[in-house]
């Protein structure tokens, strides 16, 4: 999601790109994978012990009340129920916020680099955000979002491609990084130059030693 992309750019200011990949790609991975593994392998295990019929929940109740059942089923589900809307509120909090900040730069005027949009700015579009959302689900539910999402996401597509482009132009012309190769380029010069002439040096002295030892 281009919006998304331009927040963690926006907060990883000073850090390099391998740092925000290894921290969105590596650790974010691992997360997901965790948490899909555990929780969905404990599903299917739920399911094929025939514990809870998840598969006729889901068709008749919907994915809310899968996931209610799951949960349901662990200890101290009070607690796992508590921790779970708090997830999911800071999920939904964080999302929300870091889409309006973005768009909240994008509609400021004179914004500086260093500066950050207004309160009432974002709020507003904070606002929008959550109608807009609300509006959706009180249309059509889960499958109206699923068509929305697949309409409106269909030409980022093309975007997220020119972005990809304008970034490998942007990492390829930039002068740090140029600067960085021709000093490794320099680097590698002076090694082999040292590597050369300590080879002649012991060749040399190699020679020396066959020399002294004929004239002995």
């Amino acid at each position: 999601m281009p919006v998304m992309g331009l927040f963690i750019a926006r907060i990883s200011k000073g850090r390099t790109i391998r740092q925000v990949l290894l921290g969105m790609l590596a650790y974010g991975s691992v997360g997901c994978l965790s948490f899909y593994a555990i929780l969905g392998g404990y599903s299917l295990w739920l399911q094929k012990n025939g514990v809870i019929n998840l598969v006729h929940i889901l068709n008749t109740k919907g994915q809310a009340a899968v996931i209610t059942a799951v949960l349901s089923t662990l200890p101290f589900k009070v607690i796992v129920f508590a921790v779970y809307c708090i997830s999911c509120f800071i999920f939904l909090a964080t999302t929300i916020s870091s889409s309006a900040y973005i768009v909240s730069s994008f509609t400021s005027l004179k914004l500086k680099d260093d500066q950050d949009p207004s309160q009432v700015n974002r709020m507003t579009w904070v606002v929008i955000f959550v109608l807009f959302a609300f509006g959706i689900v009180v249309v059509g539910g889960f499958n109206t979002i699923q068509t929305f999402c697949a309409i409106a996401g269909f030409p980022l597509m093309f975007v997220c491609i020119m972005v990809l482009v304008s970034i490998y132009h942007m990492v390829k012309n930039d002068e740090g990084i140029l600067l960085k190769a021709q000093g490794m380029d320099d680097m590698r010069i002076e090694k082999k130059k040292e590597k050369m002439l300590r080879l002649r040096a012991k060749h040399m002295t190699e020679k020396l030693n066959q020399k002294n030892d004929s004239d002995d």
